[in-house]
């Protein structure tokens, strides 16, 4: 019967070479690290820890896929490392610990039985950052071990540096060089765009709106009785819009008329009579001038009669929010109801940003492009820019202008709402890049 040959430790050892040069990430890396070598040199337990700007970690646990955060062995491994001067592969000698890396070896000890640990410094670019320790219980490492392990560790520290960078007293002139000419690249681009002028442009909110609306107010105080036309109803010059409640009114017109017909009668009276004195004369002198006030009365009672039914001045269609809001209810004369507009007659109106109010002639270009069809964009000029704030429909403080069609658009309804996009003065494409970000940081430098 043959034996079976034992393995030969340097084939074992290219082996592994290959299979740390192989990996795809530094995780790959760590789990070939901590459970590979194994094959090569017996241990029970492996645990790599990594150094970070002077932190130390568990990176990871031999036999376990990812390391536990939070396990009570962390703090003992981590004071170890800590305690022990690992330049170079070496068995840690537990007596010439520190205090606290003393109490962690006791509680490894007594979770373990015996125990003797190696410790392998692996320096990617020279620099110490990872620390692997082997544990064996109940037997301990001996100078040929520690030298396998010592060959071993170049191979680990080349398959590291595949993944993590030099530090900055590693780079290269070459790659200096190249960190300079980018930084002159950004700094000429910077310059560059600040001699390249580019006309400001300003995003805002608009909707259209009636160009010249006819507004139906209230000619008289008083309570309205209903609102007869709907909302978008067309109307025609003449047509009846919304009438008052008319007892009230009626009534005083009634009184006003019994009262010219009881003054006439009077004065009639006192004409015909005998005027026998000069107090007879004065009465007389009093009752015309009662009359005529009265007769002022009547001619005003009329006037508020003849107004107790609103009707269309224009033709157009009726913009109202709701008719029924409108029944019952108390007005004053002025009081706007509703509007009658023409819907082929409409403009813009634009809430600019307070933060955006920039120097805007009032021929500026203006591109309107609407929520109900952005796909097409259309023309207008600014011809108002209002000098006060004030919120808009959403409460955010902002300063109305308004814009004209440069022709009629087709498909643009009152109502719809989308953006402006104001064209203004020429300014440097820099300043156009960074006017937002400077106004949000200005107030904090002084």
């Amino acid at each position: 019967m043959s034996r079976k040959s034992k393995p030969n430790p340097l084939q074992i050892l290219h082996r592994l070479s290959l299979e740390f040069s192989a990996s795809k990430d530094v995780q790959e890396v760590v789990f070939r690290v901590l459970n590979s070598p194994v094959a090569l040199i017996p241990y029970h337990r492996a645990v790599l820890l990594e150094c970070r700007n002077g932190r130390w970690k568990v990176r990871g646990v031999s036999g376990q896929v990812e390391s536990e955060k939070y396990s009570e062995l962390n703090r003992p491994w981590i004071n170890i490392v800590r305690s022990a001067d690992v330049s170079t592969p070496l068995r840690i000698d537990s007596q010439k610990l520190k205090k606290n890396g003393a109490q962690g070896w006791k509680k490894l000890e007594q979770l373990s039985g015996k125990l003797d640990m190696a410790a392998v410094p692996i320096s990617p670019w020279g620099k110490p950052r990872f620390v692997l320790l082997l544990e064996r219980w109940a037997e301990e490492w001996t100078d040929n071990d520690l030298a396998i392990l010592k060959t071993l560790a170049h191979s680990m520290r080349s398959a590291f540096e595949r993944f993590i960078r030099r530090g900055k007293r590693d780079i290269c002139f070459e790659c200096l060089f190249r960190k300079r000419f980018a930084l002159a690249a950004v700094i000429a681009a910077f310059i560059a765009l600040a001699f390249v002028r580019v006309p400001l442009r300003i995003v805002a909110p608009c909707e259209v709106v009636p160009a010249e609306p006819y507004l139906v107010t209230a000619p008289l105080d008083g309570v309205l009785e209903e609102v007869v036309v709907e909302p978008s109803q067309h109307v025609d010059k003449g047509d009846l819009l919304l009438r008052y409640d008319k007892r009230g009114v009626l009534e005083e017109l009634e009184v006003a008329k019994r009262q010219v017909k009881m003054l006439q009668s009077s004065l009639s009276q006192s004409t015909y009579g005998a005027i026998a004195s000069e107090e007879d004369r004065a009465e007389l002198k009093i009752l015309k001038y009662k009359l005529e006030q009265e007769k002022i009365r009547l001619e005003l009672a009329k006037f508020r009669a003849s107004q107790l039914d609103v009707r269309a001045n224009a033709e157009g269609l009726v913009v109202l929010d709701s008719p029924d809001a409108w029944r019952g209810k108390p007005v004053s004369v002025g009081e706007k109801v509703l509007m009658v507009v023409d819907p082929e007659n409409t403009k813009i109106r634009i809430w600019l940003p307070e933060k955006d109010r920039v120097d805007f002639s009032t021929d500026s270009e203006v591109d309107i492009v609407l929520n109900a069809n952005p796909d097409n964009n259309h023309t207008a000029k600014l011809n108002y820019v209002a000098v006060h704030v004030t919120p808009d429909s959403k409460g955010v403080p902002s300063i109305p202008a308004e814009a004209v069609w440069t022709r009629t658009p087709q498909g643009v309804y009152l109502g719809m709402q989308g953006s402006a996009i104001i064209h203004g003065p020429d300014s440097s494409l820099l300043y156009y890049l960074l006017r937002k970000p400077l106004s949000k940081i200005r107030p904090y430098l002084g």
